[in-house]
């Protein structure tokens, strides 16, 4: 199975602020009634490159996906023209 991969203007041409508020509504609504798995974020630090990395995960209970998120912070990165965040949902 290949994994889908979407850029920023394929998910722009795709979805609306009313799809993605409808979304996080029913999410909110399900964590609200407890039916959410979501574990606490896993935190990683770089100290010696002054950068860290979380991972957050959630799953809606009896939805066929689930959801990671890890985004990453190396805040000198700017001195040598790189970005400083990265991520990947």
């Amino acid at each position: 199975m290949t994994p889908l991969i979407l850029g920023t203007a394929e998910i722009k041409r795709v979805t609306t602020p009313e799809l993605v508020l409808a979304a996080v509504r029913d999410a909110l609504i399900a964590h609200a009634h407890s039916r959410t798995s979501v574990p606490p974020p896993l935190h990683l630090q770089f100290p010696e490159d002054d950068g860290d990395c979380h991972v957050k995960a959630g799953w809606v209970t009896g939805t066929p996906d689930f959801t990671i998120k890890i985004a990453t912070g190396f805040y000198r990165n700017t001195a040598v023209g790189l970005p400083t965040n990265h991520g990947l949902v």
